[in-house]
């Protein structure tokens, strides 16, 4: 099964104190986001992973190279990233539709998250957790499991979680995201999120929620992030001490 790192984003709310870098590379505690990622994927013995690469993507590969640690690395280049989002560059690194497992690349997350995926045994899967009430959360709803609602708004009513950006698709699924992408880009729609494409999908093949109450997760979308992502690396670290 293929484990795609999404990492071609250009980062624009990050860039006072990215200067120049792309996003993953952010140093978080003395070691890169994307490293951070990576050595969550090992610990599940993940041996095989594809970088989707854009912004100073070069840099990526500098970085990480084509081994870490005893994980192969490959890359693929979205050169079109600034005007597509990661749909596309999801489009390009797999190329044809299988089993994989979709990561975003600005993240930080407990080693547990990969393990419940892989747990899914075959099934498209969503790692969720409770809500932080941060300004850019993605909602998510379920109905008997089953994701029923992705965005940015939901009704009070509604239990509602936080989408991580962990994510597991079947060949099946990943194929009707392709035919939904394939239909955008011949009407002009470039820019679509993978996870608005997988939620469509959604509504013709079950995308099942995995919740884990409190994750120790963070990602980093703006300069107030950085600190939660400090403290979800300290619970991460203070959880596998345990």
């Amino acid at each position: 099964m293929k484990t795609i790192v999404l990492a071609a984003g250009m980062g624009s709310r990050l860039q006072k104190i990215l200067n120049g870098n792309p996003k993953p590379l952010f140093n978080l505690d003395n070691k890169s986001l994307i490293e951070h990622s990576l050595e969550a994927l090992a610990a599940n013995g993940i041996d095989d992973v594809c970088i989707a690469i854009g912004f100073e993507g070069e840099k990526i590969k500098d970085k990480i190279g084509s081994r870490y640690k005893k994980m192969k690395i490959d890359y693929c280049h979205n050169e079109q990233y600034a005007h597509t989002g990661s749909m596309h560059s999801l489009y390009k690194a797999l190329k044809t539709p299988q089993d994989c497992i979709v990561l975003d690349g600005d993240i930080v997350y407990h080693p547990k998250a990969i393990a419940e995926l892989l747990k899914a045994n075959g099934r498209s899967s969503v790692i969720l957790t409770n809500c932080c009430e941060s300004v850019d959360e993605v909602y998510v709803t379920l109905n008997n499991g089953r994701v029923d609602y992705l965005g940015k708004s939901v009704p009070d009513k509604k239990e509602r979680f936080e989408f991580t950006g962990i994510s597991r698709f079947s060949a099946n699924f990943v194929s009707q995201m392709f035919a939904l992408h394939e239909k955008n880009l011949s009407n002009g729609k470039h820019g679509e999120y993978y996870e608005d494409c997988a939620y469509e999908t959604s509504k013709i093949i079950p995308w099942n929620g995995i919740v884990i109450p409190n994750l120790a997760w963070s990602e980093i979308d703006k300069e107030d992030d950085v600190q939660r992502a400090l403290n979800a690396l300290k619970d991460i670290r203070r959880h596998q001490k345990v």
